[in-house]
Formats: C-alpha cells, sequence, structure tokens
C-alpha cells in the first residue's frame, strides 16, 4: 500500500469516530508525537542547523543574492550557454 493510500485509510478511519474523549486523545497523540517531530530540529545534523542559521542571519541582512544573479554567475564561471 502506498503512502497517499495509507493517508487516506487513516483519514476514513477517523471519519468513523465518533466519541469525543477519543477524538481528544487522537489529537493529542498527534499533538505530541507528530507535530513535535515535524517541527524539531533534533532530527538534522548539528551542521545542518548551523548553516541554516547562518543562513537565516544572512537573509535578515539582506546578504544573498537574486535567482538570476546567481544563475549569471554560473554560467560566467562554468562558461555554460542559457
Amino acid at each position: 500500500m502506498n503512502l497517499a493510500s495509507r493517508k487516506l485509510e487513516l483519514m476514513e478511519k477517523l471519519m468513523g469516530v465518533i466519541n469525543p474523549k477519543t477524538l481528544d486523545k487522537i489529537e493529542d497523540f498527534f499533538n505530541k508525537e507528530i507535530i513535535e517531530d515535524v517541527n524539531s530540529e533534533n532530527d538534522l545534523p548539528e551542521i545542518v542547523n548551523l548553516l541554516l542559521e547562518k543562513s537565516e542571519k544572512d537573509a535578515l541582512n539582506n546578504n544573498v543574492l537574486s535567482h538570476k544573479n546567481v544563475m549569471l554567475e554560473a554560467r560566467e564561471r562554468y562558461r555554460l550557454s542559457k
């Protein structure tokens, strides 16, 4: 079963829940286990977190290049045609 099918099956089961306490338990589980995992930076290697922090600081300090400028520089450096 592929991921989309599994998600659909879970949604169908959720739609069948009629007890508010059961729904509360499912919501608590989702908030504690799923949302925290998605938002957790602990899953990333330390170097990745450091690079993300640096890129955020660069963006805040307007130390960025537009996509157009990056592509122009790459074409010049590597002698690529358009």
